[in-house]
């Protein structure tokens, strides 16, 4: 629970039961709460959910009667009928559709009866909303006005002060500058680390801070947790774990340098994870057209390295760097299973918003070991990527990764989104996402090839593994 949307109750919206409604016998109308004994019209209802969201968010109930008296806190409870609760819940979220600009989010549960602790009949139920405070603001209502809460009165009114309304378009600026200060802030770096590549993974539960974790982690179980070497946590264990002014950070440091930028987890109390991989690459050395150089031994267990290489020669490619892609598809594996572990700890469930940056990337040649792609650089030539860095999706939109689908495998569906981000890492690179792959007329199908190609991936980083032990 954000520590910035009061509540009057200490559990999760959806753990809300009727007892629990008893705790709003104190609590009265204002500046957090509003009480409805019915359903009001939808501009009414607009009205309320709009307001909270352009204030500090809050909580409206319908189905419970305020007192007569000066407080105004809940006195009845008579409920919604039963019967009507599946229309109303639409009414709710079509008023929300159809009458404000745009829609601010909001989580509805339903209480059903019978209590006799509040009074509610078997028959009736109450309908409890949780509104966030809303960094997309103003949300403007079909009449025109902008609404917000004002201290203690029970009903929304128009605002008309310019400063307060600009006020509320800063709002929703602040957040998308700090949006952009995340995802376009590079890490430092040393002079030795200049010459790696980089990719940089951005999760983000809701980017507008809509969503926030259930469940606080505590540092010692987000420690245990990036620390489980067990494949279904992703298999990527971190060894090195510590807070940060935002969170916790968990580093891989085992088999690297200590003091370098290394595969890096921080995680943000939002529920935010930014993720830092070095990609796995080499220089074209002098001797790399001997078959014994360094270069060509980097990609021993791959399949089709030979071709690539000969057309590298073909086109006079004798400097630069060539950038593993195969590997990073086996680390993405690792770091979608542990995102997933965490957002069960968090209760921080799925659709996730995602970013990517690649950095270091001026004049890097990407190499995947599949026909698709050898079938591609023989047609259209050889990718080089021609920026320093790169952000996908470009301009302020994020991708969306969905949740898992009833009755899904749960490596099927790991799979599925793992192929998906690679998908649109490659095309950065310059590798359109229909030439990855030779069969792409469905998720499965990706699935199978990739999988195949995670496990040569995974000979090849055992192989230089050997070689340097």
């Amino acid at each position: 629970m954000p520590a910035t949307l009061y509540t009057p109750f200490d559990k999760e919206i959806s753990e809300i039961n009727a007892s629990d409604l008893l705790a709003l016998r104190v609590v009265p109308e204002g500046w957090y709460i509003e009480y409805k004994s019915s359903i009001p019209n939808t501009k009414s209802i607009a009205k309320s959910i709009s307001a909270f969201a352009n204030t500090y968010g809050g909580w409206l109930f319908y189905g419970i009667k305020e007192a007569a008296n000066k407080d105004r806190t809940a006195e009845l409870f008579p409920g919604i009928p039963s019967d009507d609760i599946a229309t109303e819940e639409m009414k709710i979220r079509q008023a929300i559709s159809a009458c404000v600009s745009p829609p601010p989010y909001f989580e509805m549960h339903i209480v059903r009866g019978p209590n006799i602790e509040i009074g509610l009949d078997e028959r009736r139920a109450i309908i409890v909303i949780r509104v966030q405070k809303s960094y997309t603001a103003p949300h403007i209502h079909s009449d025109g006005r902008i609404y917000r809460r004002i201290a203690d009165e029970s009903n929304p009114r128009p605002e008309t002060d310019r400063h307060i309304l600009d006020m509320l378009w800063k709002r929703g600026k602040r957040r998308q500058r700090s949006l952009d200060s995340l995802i376009r802030t590079k890490p430092e770096i040393s002079k030795a680390e200049k010459q790696t590549t980089y990719l940089d993974v951005f999760i983000l539960p809701s980017p507008w801070r809509e969503v926030f974790p259930k469940r606080e982690i505590k540092f010692d179980e987000f420690a245990d947790l990036m620390a489980n070497k067990e494949v279904g946590s992703g298999g990527l264990p971190f060894d090195s774990a510590q807070s940060s002014s935002e969170g916790f950070i968990a580093r891989q440091v085992k088999d690297n340098q200590a003091d370098r930028l290394s595969l890096t987890w921080r995680y943000m109390v939002d529920g935010t994870s930014h993720i830092t991989l070095p990609l796995s690459s080499i220089s074209i050395d002098d001797n790399f057209y001997n078959a014994n150089s360094n270069t060509r031994k980097f990609f021993e267990g791959y399949t089709h390295p030979s071709d690539f290489f000969s057309l590298l020669k073909e086109k006079n490619f004798s400097s630069g760097f060539l950038v593993d892609l195969n590997i990073l598809f086996a680390a993405l594996w690792g770091v979608m299973r542990r995102h997933e572990k965490l957002a069960e700890v968090t209760g921080l469930d799925f659709p996730y918003d995602l970013s990517l940056r690649i950095s270091g990337t001026w004049r890097r040649v990407p190499f995947i070991d599949t026909e698709a792609y050898r079938n591609f650089t023989k047609q259209h030539g050889i990718p080089l990527v021609q920026t320093s860095e790169s952000i996908s999706p470009a301009g302020d939109w994020f991708y969306s990764l969905s949740g898992k689908e009833v009755g899904q495998d749960n490596d099927v569906w790991t799979g599925v989104k793992t192929c998906t981000i690679f998908f649109w890492i490659a095309e950065m690179f310059g590798v359109p996402y229909s030439h990855i792959v030779t069969r792409h007329s469905g998720n499965e199908h990706w699935y199978d090839e990739l999988n195949s190609l995670l496990q040569r991936a995974k000979e090849v980083q055992s192989r230089r593994n050997r070689r340097l032990s």
